[in-house]
């Protein structure tokens, strides 16, 4: 009854590339929509982790192209901005990119989901790679609005979105952020840990 028709789900609407960037290598996922550009180009979807969230993004931009007007929702471009390998997530990598440095000494030892944290602090080195060279290399390839760029970003990723806007407005002028992790030094797991001082008030 069933046919074997090979391992893999393909979506054929991802444009992908490679390249590099100050911490490593990046793998870049680019969808546009099924509308033409408007004359001052498309305006820019940015999303970290694109690993994780290129399938998903690249099926809701389809969905919603058959009912943009209703939804009110204009056609965009997507970037997805990910690491090479086949995991959803690079927990070293993401965790140096999107967060700047600092002098917690919790980072070192702590341990989530099975996989170590590695130190932060190249957050700036990302987001000038972000501006600078890819919104460039992106600007030669593809019509867009280089004055309406969106950067989207969950836990980490949240924290680095508004990193972004709090330290360089003129770079990224919209956000959208997940659950931001916005303390980096404490954590609700860290409550009644020895060492870690008093229990906040309930």
């Amino acid at each position: 009854m069933l046919q074997d028709v090979g391992n893999g789900y393909l979506v054929t609407d991802v444009q992908q590339y490679n390249t590099t960037g100050p911490a490593g290598g990046y793998e870049i996922f680019v969808v546009l929509p099924a509308a033409s550009p408007p004359p001052e180009g498309y305006p820019v979807l940015y999303l970290l982790d694109g690993n994780a969230c290129i399938a998903g993004a690249a099926d809701a931009l389809r969905f919603q192209a058959k009912f943009h007007e209703e939804a009110r929702i204009e056609p965009l471009m997507i970037v997805a901005v990910g690491y090479p390998g086949a995991a959803p997530f690079d927990m070293g990598r993401r965790a140096y990119d999107y967060l700047p440095a600092h002098k917690s000494r919790k980072l070192g030892d702590r341990f989530m989901q099975g996989a170590p944290w590695h130190q932060p602090g190249g957050a700036d080195d990302f987001l000038d790679f972000l501006s600078g060279p890819l919104r460039t290399s992106l600007a030669a390839r593809y019509p867009i609005n280089t004055g309406r760029q969106i950067l989207c970003g969950a836990s980490f990723g949240g924290f680095f979105t508004l990193y972004a806007l709090l330290t360089r407005p003129p770079v990224i002028q919209q956000i959208c952020r997940r659950q931001p992790l916005v303390v980096v030094g404490r954590q609700p797991a860290d409550k009644g840990r020895p060492g870690d001082g008093p229990k906040p008030a309930p």
